[in-house]
């Protein structure tokens, strides 16, 4: 059409339905809300017309739905959208006046919006798409002309697009139910716009290309409301829901704790009744954690998107692919380490992949892969490539240069491998607007610390680098042991608990006369040096009364308790930062007796050097 830069062929042959359901969805909700957003600053308009602000909210509104648009391939939406804003920034940049004329067009244009947001169909209707181009053209003549001298006059009134809408949605469901095919219903519409006063049903019926039952039975169809109805939620409120159940769990348990000290447990209805209590408080809690659930989906596709325009700028031959995109894990999680994710991605794109592979045998494609897995009451996501690696000679003499090290001491491959992730560290040569493997790695652990994860890294010299990000499915509640450890209480993630055993003196493995290791079956299991995680000596004939045989990964360690406290259902509480130096510790809880206790870091248990308990 003149004066456009597409035709209506090219809007119609758009892919619509490429784009995953759940991402249209949301896409769909959004827009909804900024089409409310710009319906409410355009009444405020008409009052106030020359009101930079409220016109400045418009066009961000509609340049946020452009923008939405083109990320879930809604072509004719951000068409729309696109022209729309052009023509509000010519009004606030007062080269046209916010006239009524003007309101009226770009209501015109938030009723176009939103009529596909609600029937997804339009999109292919080609009667609705020549007259939102109609429309298009219409906005582009009034934009050429700055406004002067037009005459407003909708292309199409909005009750005749309901009636379009309305009819192509009966074709389908006929078409659906095997009642009509396409030739039929295009030959219905032909009659249709010869004849508007008959309805798409009538016509049918009169030629008999359905029967009356036919049609009554699609129109009933049509209207059934979706009883799966959504609501969109401030994630605040969520968050507020959840902190609420895991304090409502903390007075359960102590007043729980109270009560069964004070009654018998055997027969009193007041045990009872507290387990059914105790079972709802735990199926509320459920509840509360599914509802901030969400796929990492969204984040992986961000990540794809990003990973295409750095390897297109960098002119790299890179295979991205992403695996693990269904894994679920806390909303508020997946907000957080989307700023990390992407850095550790543009650095395996811009220098883990070395640009001359074939001098290290490989082949001239390189592969960066980003896979996301759950384990364990934890995701894990990692990033790789299989590039040149990490050099930890370059690493270290560049640690040295900055001082940043103890040159007197010795480290191994791991620990110099780490240097990357010390606060101002990098082995950039030059600075361009793609950082360099190092340029920020500080604070890519930072972010995920805050939210209770690790960053570990593994690399090998020319075959290639991964970081493995381990993130808390949530950061709530967990089942935890509670042990009693030299009269002091400390909670043991019941998930790690393999074994509980009283150990007897044959059992017992020495070296240098100290009690290294324990023989459980045919298992011999390295002991945890506990007076070294409190960094304090061992009290003086000290003989522990229980071993917890711990695992992960399919490794075992035992840890000495003194006793068994009970398992509970625990809220997590974050260490604050004074507390940040506690290596052996990931949180902590309140019991149920009201006391506040730590939480293990079985995987900082788990890295400790074999020693003597």
């Amino acid at each position: 059409m003149s004066g456009l830069d597409f035709t209506i062929e090219e809007l119609l042959a758009n892919d619509y339905d490429s784009v995953d359901e759940e991402f249209l969805e949301d896409f769909f909700v959004e827009a909804k809300e900024h089409i409310e957003n710009i319906e409410m600053k355009l009444l405020e308009l008409e009052k106030n017309s020359s009101d930079p602000e409220i016109i400045n909210s418009i066009f961000r509104s509609y340049h946020t739905i452009k923008g939405l648009a083109g990320f879930v391939s809604q072509l004719l939406i951000q068409k729309i959208a696109h022209t729309t804003e052009t023509l509000m920034d010519l009004c606030r940049n007062s080269e046209i006046s916010a006239t009524k004329k003007i309101i009226d067009i770009i209501l015109l244009s938030t009723d176009l919006i939103n009529k596909i947001c609600q029937e997804q169909s339009l999109n292919k209707n080609e009667n609705f798409i020549k007259t939102a181009c109609s429309h298009l053209e219409y906005i582009q003549n009034v934009i050429e002309n700055k406004g002067e001298s037009f005459d407003i006059e909708a292309p199409l009134e909005l009750e005749e697009l309901s009636v379009q809408q309305q009819v192509l949605k009966l074709g389908e469901i006929l078409e659906n139910q095997d009642i009509l095919d396409e030739e039929d219903i295009q030959d219905i519409l032909e009659k249709q716009n010869e004849n508007t006063e008959m309805l798409f049903g009538e016509i049918a019926v009169k030629d008999k290309k359905a029967t009356p039952k036919d049609v009554v039975d699609a129109i009933r169809t049509q209207t059934k409301v979706n009883t799966n109805e959504y609501m969109r939620v401030p994630l605040s409120k969520i968050e507020l829901l959840t902190n609420m159940i895991g304090e409502l769990m903390i007075t359960h348990s102590v007043i729980e704790q109270s009560a069964i000290n004070k009654t018998s447990t055997e027969t009193n209805s007041t045990s009872s009744n507290f387990l059914k209590v105790s079972r709802i408080t735990k199926d509320l809690q459920n509840l509360a954690m599914n509802l901030k659930m969400v796929s990492l989906k969204s984040t992986f596709q961000k990540i794809s998107r990003i990973a295409r325009d750095t390897i297109s700028e960098l002119d790299k031959n890179i295979m991205f692919i992403t695996q693990g995109e269904n894994t679920e894990i806390d909303r508020s999680v997946t907000e957080k380490i989307l700023e990390p994710l992407v850095h550790l991605v543009k650095n395996a794109i811009s220098h883990g992949i070395e640009s001359e592979r074939t001098l290290n045998n490989k082949v001239s494609q390189g592969l960066v892969t980003v896979s996301a897995y759950s384990k364990r009451g934890f995701v894990y996501i990692e990033v790789a490539d299989d590039g040149k690696g990490l050099n930890t000679e370059k690493l270290y003499q560049k640690a040295l240069e900055k001082n940043l090290i103890d040159p007197n001491r010795n480290y191994s491959d791991k620990e110099i491998q780490e240097f990357i992730l010390l606060p101002g560290f990098s082995t950039a040569e030059k600075v361009d607007n793609i950082s360099g493997r190092g340029v920020g790695m500080d604070v890519v652990k930072t972010e995920v610390q805050k939210i209770g994860g690790k960053l570990d890294i593994n690399s090998q010299v020319n075959k290639g680098t991964t970081f493995i990000l381990k993130l808390p499915i949530n950061n709530a509640v967990m089942n935890g042991t509670i042990v009693n450890i030299d009269k002091s209480n400390y909670i043991i993630p019941t998930i790690n608990v393999k074994q509980i055993i009283q150990p007897k003196a044959e059992q017992w493995i020495y070296m240098q006369n100290k009690q290294s290791m324990i023989k459980v079956r045919e298992d011999v299991i390295p002991v945890i040096d506990i007076w070294r995680i409190f960094d304090r000596k061992k009290t003086e004939n000290y003989r522990p009364e229980l071993i917890i045989i711990l695992e992960m990964e399919h490794i075992l360690k035992a840890l000495p308790i003194d006793s068994i406290t009970g398992r509970q259902e625990i809220v997590l509480k974050p260490l604050g930062e004074e507390f940040k130096n506690l290596n052996f510790f990931s949180g902590s809880s309140i019991l149920a007796d009201g006391t506040v206790s730590l939480i293990f870091d079985i995987e900082n248990l788990f890295k400790m050097d074999e020693g003597a308990f």
